[in-house]
């Protein structure tokens, strides 16, 4: 038995195959567009949003009860998704292109002069 089935497969054993990979795995995660090579199932996401709140919940009764020198901690990455990496690259575009109207906008108004003062004005009461 030099080629295993002769590289042939049931349609149903495959499937089941496929259903018995966890979710975790390298093709569910690739599939799933993961981008960071880190595969989380959903006990890593649950752990990850617990720890970030707990973090949360000690920032605000570190402050309190009014302890010194607050303490850094920074939330829990999870990993990003293909559709992630879309939203950042257009919401740099976006900011981009807001700073290039807001520069526009600052060097016309710097254009504009306020009339000239007319000091020979007389009123008429």
């Amino acid at each position: 038995m030099t080629q295993w089935r002769q590289q042939k497969i049931p349609l149903i054993e495959l499937y089941g195959m496929w259903t018995w990979l966890p979710s975790t795995s390298a093709v569910k995660t690739r599939l799933a567009g993961v981008v960071d090579d880190r595969r989380w199932g959903e006990m890593e996401m649950l752990l990850a949003a617990q720890t970030t709140y707990l973090q949360a919940l000690l920032k605000i009764v570190w402050v309190g009860f009014r302890l010194p020198d607050l303490p850094t901690l920074a939330p829990v990455a999870t990993p990003r998704t293909r559709a992630d990496v879309a939203a950042e690259r257009l919401k740099a575009q976006a900011d981009a292109e807001n700073d290039k109207v807001h520069t526009a906008r600052l060097d016309h108004l710097r254009q504009l002069r306020p009339p000239p003062v007319a000091h020979n004005l007389q009123f008429k009461h």
